[in-house]
């Protein structure tokens, strides 16, 4: 294990986190028959493939020409899209951040001071912390980003987790979102500005059912939410009984899932299920989520898994 990895441990789970970009680079359970993927994960940051576990703040999904307006100003953000001259998922995931333990074995805190962003577009100053802890619950993982600017800030979070279900491809697994719309793109993944319903697209999985041939590379919207204020969504292998399960707090109220078309042979080996605060270029979009921070005001939320058979 490399030197930015900390392996957390509760009961039969583990999860390996890192301090760059505070990714999350493993979550698993250990089994009667062995080492049990919960998330798909990697070993070094040379071996990531398509964001895996990362972190995307202060902007999830893309940004067009990485172009964005806010509050009578024009910006350009750094191009780092290799779908297109576009920007994507932030700038916090290449980061080095600094990491301190809850006190336990079984939780991190990571913590990144991000200021004066201008040369990459973004001329704000955050404060943002990313915790993971693992319980008798599973995996959980909290965010704080606060604008420690002296101007308003637009702020969004995202999270990048891929998980596991059947084997060899994610084909033969059940699948429930919680999701009832979703936002149209065009050629590139480039939001039109509509934001269709789900029902009879063929992308509705409110049901549980076999995800097949689905390819999913969409931003969803409208999420379901139990009395409590949290959204539910679930992968099973119906083979082994092997259930994962995930949850995601008020604040998360978008969910990109992502079935890895574009990773060569590793292609629908797992599917991203990605909790976030805004839609797609939420930057333009201001309705789709987007957080406008005064300073020392803060923008919080939480999203976890949990695995067992079932």
């Amino acid at each position: 294990m490399s030197s930015d990895q900390i392996l957390l441990s509760f009961g039969d789970d583990r999860a390996v986190v890192s301090s760059y970009g505070a990714s999350l680079r493993r979550y698993w359970k250990i089994t009667p028959g062995g080492e049990r993927d919960i998330a798909w994960g990697y070993e070094s940051r040379e071996s990531k493939k398509g964001g895996q576990g990362d972190v995307l703040i202060p902007f999830p999904g893309r940004i067009p020409g990485g172009h964005y307006r806010f509050q009578g100003h024009e910006h350009t953000l750094e191009r780092n899209d290799k779908e297109g001259p576009n920007a994507i998922h932030g700038f916090v995931r290449t980061r080095e951040w600094s990491a301190r333990s809850s006190g336990s074995a079984a939780g991190f805190r990571l913590k990144l001071l991000a200021s004066e962003m201008a040369a990459r577009g973004y001329p704000f100053s955050l404060d943002i912390g990313v915790s993971y802890e693992l319980s008798a619950q599973g995996l959980r993982c909290e965010f704080s980003i606060q604008n420690i600017g002296d101007t308003d800030a637009p702020v969004a979070a995202g999270f990048h987790p891929y998980f596991v279900g059947a084997a060899p491809r994610v084909d033969g697994s059940t699948l429930r979102l919680p999701a009832r719309k979703l936002i149209e793109f065009a050629p590139g993944f480039i939001p039109t500005g509509k934001v269709l319903p789900l029902e009879g697209t063929g992308l509705d999985f409110t049901s549980a059912r076999t995800i097949g041939p689905t390819a999913f590379n969409h931003c969803l919207a409208d999420l379901e939410r139990d009395a409590s204020g949290l959204a539910h969504a679930s992968l099973l292998d119906p083979a082994t009984g092997f259930q994962t399960k995930i949850w995601m707090s008020s604040r998360l109220e978008y969910l990109v899932v992502y079935t890895g078309e574009a990773l060569g042979p590793d292609a629908r080996k797992a599917i991203a299920i990605e909790p976030m605060t805004c839609g797609t270029d939420a930057f333009n979009r201001p309705e789709w989520g987007l957080e406008v921070l005064k300073p020392w005001q803060f923008l919080t939320g939480s999203w976890g898994a949990s695995a067992d058979f079932i």
